[in-house]
């Protein structure tokens, strides 16, 4: 079994992943591709936020749409992978709402319809 996530690339981009389940073979693997390097998690009450753990270091850009995202008033450096607080739950309504609404309503990016909210 897989479980959802985001990825926000600090250039803005936006996509959905299936990584490996808790537990599975290859999940830090994966998560650690995702934000390209060793994770750290940043405490939000959207969801659980992995950074590199090394992007002072790396000199990694900002992740300014993760920062619009969740209202941070701290830098967040590089490439962010999203999951939900709860496997059996899905990623936090409002951040799904921020998430439509920065990706502006003409984008072909329909990664939340037909979830079931609104």
């Amino acid at each position: 079994m897989s479980e959802q996530a985001i990825i926000i690339k600090a250039n803005g981009e936006i996509s959905e992943v299936l990584l490996p389940a808790e537990g599975d073979e290859g999940r830090l693997d994966s998560m650690q591709k995702a934000v390209g390097g060793l994770i750290e998690r940043f405490p939000s009450s959207f969801g659980l936020i992995y950074l590199n753990e090394e992007g002072w270091i790396h000199q990694l850009p900002m992740n300014v749409a993760l920062m619009a995202l969740i209202n941070a008033n701290v830098p967040l450096l590089g490439d962010a992978l999203i999951l939900p607080d709860d496997k059996h739950t899905p990623i936090h309504p409002t951040l799904k709402r921020n998430l439509q609404l920065l990706m502006n309503e003409q984008s072909e990016y329909t990664f939340f319809e037909g979830d079931g909210e609104e």
